[in-house]
């Protein structure tokens, strides 16, 4: 139970190996309790200059099953760099959803292009750690469910989202 309020550094200076999902179990009650906790992480890195978006990284995929289909779950990505290498551009961090092996699904569409979103204004590199978190509201499933990362940029210039050597993590905390 410590574990949910460590901070990541810490988590990883205790030797606690991030490869796999990791779920905390006991008897909880109440709402606002915090009923299952999952993290992936992976050396992540996308480059692209396309509008579309693609994967960050299949390895940040993080799968849980919701115990209500009325609970709220939320999705927390964090990638250690982002880099724009000119000015005049976006780099746009979304979450996509699965439930029970079906089609990926951008969330941030379904909640009118909530995705996370920076700009470049300088003609020089903008660089910096993406941290964004998501709640899905609209799961509404006790089905296996799988939540990952994809990036895109508004086109043109080479965008990159995580860094091959530096650790991504994806988070989901299922909350009564």
């Amino acid at each position: 139970s410590e574990g949910i309020n460590m901070p990541f550094n810490k988590i990883q200076s205790e030797g606690l190996d991030l490869t796999d999902n990791y779920a905390f179990t006991g008897t909880v009650t109440g709402a606002g309790t915090i009923l299952q906790y999952k993290i992936t992480r992976a050396e992540s890195q996308l480059d692209t200059s396309s509008s579309t978006q693609a994967e960050i990284d299949t390895n940040l995929r993080t799968t849980i099953t919701p115990t209500s289909a009325s609970n709220k779950i939320i999705i927390r990505v964090n990638l250690p760099w982002s880099d724009i290498n000119s000015g005049g551009r976006s780099a746009i961090v979304s979450i996509y959803r699965s439930i029970n092996g079906g089609t990926y699904t951008n969330l941030a569409s379904a909640e009118s292009n909530t995705a996370f979103q920076f700009y470049n204004w300088d003609e020089g590199r903008y660089q910096r750690p993406v941290e964004y978190t998501y709640i899905d509201v609209t799961h509404n499933t006790t089905q296996s469910t799988i939540y990952t990362a994809y990036g895109a940029t508004d086109g043109g210039s080479t965008v990159r989202l995580g860094t091959s050597d530096r650790f991504s993590s994806l988070e989901v905390f299922e909350i009564a």
